[in-house]
């Protein structure tokens, strides 16, 4: 992440991580990459880019997905007041330990159960400071509740089913879809869901 800080103390960040980002063809499909292996942080990957031994393409979607996860990590680790990471709200400034099997060896699996329980997600949500409120009640909520409403229809990639949307999981799981859920309208767009 690149940022500034204007005289007002006001932060201005642009998230620059393009070693997963996909080229589009001319028909609008992603191209495939050759790379043999997966880029990225483990506890902020998209759930379907830590699964073993499939071939995903890469979509937006898992971008979305993968600033979801980032949010959610803030929400839970870091003060807002003190400007650094909340050493007396878990574990004396360690990783939150539901948090932490996001980078286990069976990550894929736990932010699957994070994206399609609500006990699994109310527990960690139950961790968010009281600074981050706002955060969780008008974005974290209503994106979990738009993943989990895309994601608990179809979880599998089948690169042979032409019936179903993966870029976008049939519209579900788009730039305006996400962008709406936090009740933002981006700069230049009318957002109509």
């Amino acid at each position: 992440m690149v940022y500034s800080v204007d005289n007002a103390k006001k932060v201005k960040g642009v998230v620059n991580d393009w070693d997963m980002s996909s080229k589009l063809g001319e028909d609008g499909n992603v191209i495939r990459s050759a790379a043999v292996h997966r880029t990225g942080t483990a506890p902020f990957m998209a759930r379907d880019l830590l699964q073993e031994g499939v071939a995903w393409p890469h979509f937006y979607r898992h971008d979305m997905e993968s600033l979801f996860y980032i949010l959610v990590w803030a929400a839970v680790h870091y003060s807002l007041e003190n400007e650094e990471q909340n050493r007396t709200k878990i574990n004396s400034g360690k990783i939150h330990p539901e948090l932490s099997q996001w980078m286990g060896e069976h990550r894929e699996s736990y932010k699957v159960m994070f994206l399609l329980d609500d006990d699994k997600k109310d527990s960690i949500f139950s961790h968010i400071g009281k600074e981050f409120k706002d955060v969780k009640e008008e974005w974290l909520e209503p994106l979990w509740n738009l993943f989990n409403n895309a994601y608990s229809k179809k979880l599998k990639w089948n690169p042979h089913d032409t019936t179903h949307d993966y870029a976008t999981y049939d519209g579900k799981l788009t730039f305006e879809t996400f962008m709406a859920a936090m009740g933002v309208t981006p700069r230049g767009n009318s957002v109509v869901v």
